[in-house]
């Protein structure tokens, strides 16, 4: 899903923003890069929320199902507990573990025909019933045994079922760090690139300047506050402060007989964007600077 929409970013939303802004791809994917952050994060947290959502629906579908097990098995538990179990010495020689024979396979005597009664079948002496009945015992308590190791080997299936659930739970919860740290970088990169660097209303308006300033010509901005490259560019080189001024000057004059003063505005806000997102360099900064003074130029003959 995520290979999907990466492919997506790259196939229609890159090549569409690309016309749209009329840069190359590259410049796009360069300056738009946080997006795919923002994308994958996004949608890895919905499908995290669906797999986490399936995930409880099958355990509770689960635990239904054991518990309704267990409840119908439990008249079958609670009869088999009722029948008295014995835990002394298992021998013949043992009167408790006699009587207990006697009781639990209900050895009685038929008077009629003068034999002793187990399982439907006649034994001449009680000798001979207890014999069967202890052999009927101990074959019981085999299946027992073998039972209770089947509960064990149950129970530590059980466990280590938990365990691999403890472990795919722990593997989820990094993936939702990791995506909720891509959708943060994706939130501050855009932050960085485009609000933090958000002209004011006054971007073009002369600032009270504080602090000696290091060039002897400053720029019609506070070099104090300067903040991205290309500002701190133009605070470090006398030649493009005097180019900044001249513009400045240019910007006022043609803002004062500008009639659509919002659209002026909007235009020369758009103006410093690209500047500062597509101007790295001396050379494009003049030449931008060149730009922008023919244009207000224009504006004042018109």
């Amino acid at each position: 899903m995520l290979f999907a929409i990466f492919i997506l970013l790259l196939i229609v939303f890159f090549p569409l923003l690309s016309l749209i802004l009329g840069v190359g791809i590259t410049a796009v994917i360069v300056n738009y890069w946080w997006v795919i952050l923002l994308f994958v994060g996004i949608s890895g947290l919905l499908s995290y929320g669906r797999k986490v959502n399936e995930r409880e629906a099958r355990e509770e579908k689960d635990l239904a199902q054991q518990n309704a097990l267990i409840e119908a098995i439990k008249p079958t538990r609670v009869e088999q507990q009722a029948k008295l179990a014995y835990t002394g010495e298992s021998n013949l020689e043992n009167d408790s573990y006699i009587l207990f024979l006697v009781k639990k396979y209900a050895i009685e005597k038929n008077d009629v025909l003068g034999k002793y009664v187990l399982k439907e079948k006649l034994y001449a002496s009680i000798d001979d019933a207890l014999r069967v009945g202890d052999e009927l015992e101990q074959a019981d308590q085999e299946k027992r045994r073998e039972s209770l190791d089947k509960s064990a080997l149950k129970a530590e299936e059980d466990e280590q079922a938990y365990l691999a659930m403890l472990d795919a739970r722990k593997a989820d919860n990094k993936k939702l760090v990791i995506l909720a740290g891509l959708i943060f970088v994706a939130v501050l990169a855009y932050w960085m690139i485009y609000l933090r660097n958000e002209p004011s209303k006054n971007a073009y308006e002369p600032l009270v300047i504080r602090g000696v300033l290091a060039l002897p010509i400053a720029p019609s901005f506070d070099c104090t506050k300067a903040r991205s490259p290309t500002e701190k560019l133009i605070c470090s080189d006398s030649e493009l402060a005097v180019e900044d001024n001249e513009l400045f000057e240019l910007y006022k004059q043609a803002k004062a007989k500008s009639n659509d003063l919002a659209a002026f505005k909007a235009e020369s806000v758009d103006a410093w964007k690209a500047r500062e997102s597509y101007c790295h360099d001396k050379e494009c900064l003049l030449d931008w600077y060149s730009h922008r003074k023919a244009y207000y130029q224009d504006t004042l003959q018109k």
